[in-house]
């Protein structure tokens, strides 16, 4: 083989390896598998509604609404790939309600029923937003975010500097979408984890995802912020977990050992975690 062919051929496999490969990963990510449950609350034995509502840009967002006795509202969101028909997130949303909380649930943008890409957190702030609306249509003047993985993310950016969330409550949420995304990429697939670098820049040109999105942006949380995080968690380190905490003055860090991403409801025993989610709206207090 003479030299042009070598040089050819070694130019064809760079182009696949920094340019079709990367791309492709970061249009899949972009455009993932809808999640393919059924399930609804009826499913765990609670009564409901459905509602729609539009985001700012346009997208409509599906969700539940299951009426409860208390005044103060948990909305509950899913993480990546999942949606809100997750059996994992139905069994929070009856013991929430079994103790008198109304809950809300809904499809983040291309997940689920609801319409449009997702943008693994920064534009799903806006369908946060359309739902907080929609529940102060309802009367409901306080609400408390929980939030997993990336539903954990959106929740301390949006609920930072809504005055209509009270408290947070964040569930192995990522630091930043730039670096999630190498240590999904090194976690899940056999590429290196550094590959990830190009994935997110391939992202953020085929959807314009910012990302330096997430709570690693938030300079301060006046309420309440418990973060729930697994010591075996592959895409959040203690550090990062601590440093969201300290951005509230009444924030806490509960930890689980041997629990890795969003096992920790799992580890713990749903009726001990929710206790501690109550703890937090009942007994703690934020410094003015």
């Amino acid at each position: 083989m003479d030299r042009r062919k070598i040089l050819a051929a070694a130019v064809l496999v760079l182009l696949v390896l920094l340019v079709v490969v990367p791309f492709w990963i970061a249009y899949s990510s972009l455009n993932p598998e809808r999640c393919q449950s059924r399930a609804t609350p009826d499913s765990v034995g609670l009564e409901y509604s459905g509602f729609t509502v539009e985001t700012g840009d346009g997208v409509e967002i599906r969700g539940w609404h299951i009426p409860g006795d208390e005044d103060v509202l948990f909305i509950v969101m899913h993480g990546y790939t999942s949606c809100k028909a997750d059996e994992r997130l139905l069994r929070l949303a009856r013991e929430l309600n079994s103790r008198g909380y109304p809950v809300a649930m809904f499809d983040f943008r291309g997940h689920g029923e609801s319409e449009g890409t997702t943008t693994i957190g920064p534009r799903e702030v806006l369908d946060l937003e359309a739902v907080l609306d929609y529940a102060s249509t309802l009367g409901y003047e306080e609400i408390v975010l929980v939030g997993f993985s990336m539903g954990a993310a959106v929740a301390i950016v949006g609920g930072s500097y809504d005055n209509r969330v009270v408290a947070i409550i964040a569930d192995s949420p990522y630091y930043s979408l730039d670096q999630v995304i190498p240590r999904w990429i090194g976690s899940q697939t056999p590429l290196p984890a550094a590959y990830g670098y190009l994935i997110g820049l391939y992202g953020e040109l085929l959807a314009g995802v910012d990302t330096s999105f997430g709570p690693a942006y938030v300079d301060r949380v006046d309420k309440p912020l418990l973060v729930f995080y697994g010591d075996m968690d592959p895409l959040l380190t203690a550090q990062e977990a601590t440093e969201i905490v300290a951005k509230s003055p009444c924030g806490k860090l509960v930890r689980a050992s041997d629990a890795g991403h969003v096992e920790i409801a799992e580890r713990l025993g749903l009726d001990k975690y929710v206790d501690e989610i109550e703890y937090m709206l009942d007994e703690v207090e934020c410094p003015e």
